[in-house]
C-alpha cells in the first residue's frame, strides 16, 4: 500500500539518509561554515564520517528547520516517509491506507499484521519510522518498541505507538519503551506528518 510517491528530477537523498554541510548550506542559502557552527553549538545534530566530514540525518535537519521557523525547502517537504505499520487488525491497516491516500500525505505504507514479520521486514524495507499497535495478540507492542529502540538506537528510525484507548499510562509506557509518541486510533494523516516531519 502506498500514499503519495516522491517525484524528483534529480537524485535527492530519501528520508533516513543524510546531507553534508555544503548541501545544507545550498538548501538554506547559508555558508557551510554557518552550518558547521550550528553543529558545533549543538543546535543541529550531526555525525563525523571516517574521513572527518560532517553528515546530518534528514530527520534532524527537518526538526532544526521547523524549530527555527525556517521555510521548509521543497526537496525536504516532498520527500516520502517510509512507514512500517504493525497491527493485527487488517481493517485498521486498510483504514490507515485510505486516510493517507485521501490526505495525499507523502507517506509510503508498508504494513503487516505480524510483529514477528515486522522484525524480519526492518532490514529489508529500511523504513524511516514504525507505527506499532500496543495491543496485539501475537506479540507485546511495548516489547516490540523496546526491541526496535535498542536495535536502532541513535539511528534515523522513529517509533510511534497506537492504541484504541489513549491513556496517560499508554503514553508514559510508550515513551519509556523508546517511542516518540502514542496516537489514538483511528490515525489521522495530519498528526502522523506532524510527528514524523
Amino acid at each position: 500500500m502506498q500514499g503519495t510517491k516522491k517525484t524528483a528530477d534529480d537524485a535527492l537523498p530519501k528520508v533516513g539518509e543524510y546531507y553534508s554541510t555544503i548541501e545544507i548550506g545550498k538548501m538554506l542559502d547559508v555558508t557551510p561554515s554557518t552550518v558547521w557552527r550550528w553543529i558545533k553549538q549543538g543546535r543541529l545534530n550531526a555525525y563525523n564520517t571516517p574521513g572527518g566530514h560532517r553528515r546530518v540525518p534528514i530527520a534532524d535537519l527537518r526538526e532544526f528547520i521547523i524549530k527555527n521557523d525556517i521555510p521548509v525547502p521543497t526537496m525536504l517537504s516532498s520527500a516520502v516517509i517510509k512507514l512500517l505499520v504493525i497491527d493485527d487488525h487488517a481493517k485498521v491497516l486498510s483504514s490507515l491506507d485510505k486516510e493517507i491516500k485521501s490526505a495525499k500525505a507523502p507517506i509510503e505504507l508498508i504494513v503487516t499484521t505480524s510483529g514477528i514479520d515486522a522484525i524480519m521486514m526492518m532490514d529489508k524495507e529500511k523504513p524511516d519510522a514504525a507505527l506499532i499497535d500496543l495491543n496485539m495478540r501475537e506479540v507485546d507492542g511495548l516489547a516490540l518498541v523496546r526491541r526496535l529502540a535498542q536495535k536502532y538506537a541513535g539511528g534515523p528510525l522513529r517509533v510511534l505507538t497506537m492504541t484504541d484507548s489513549l491513556t496517560a499510562k499508554a503514553t508514559t509506557e510508550s515513551a519509556k519503551a523508546g517511542a516518540m509518541g502514542c496516537l489514538k486510533k483511528p490515525i489521522k494523516a495530519a498528526m502522523l506528518m506532524k510527528l514524523l516531519k
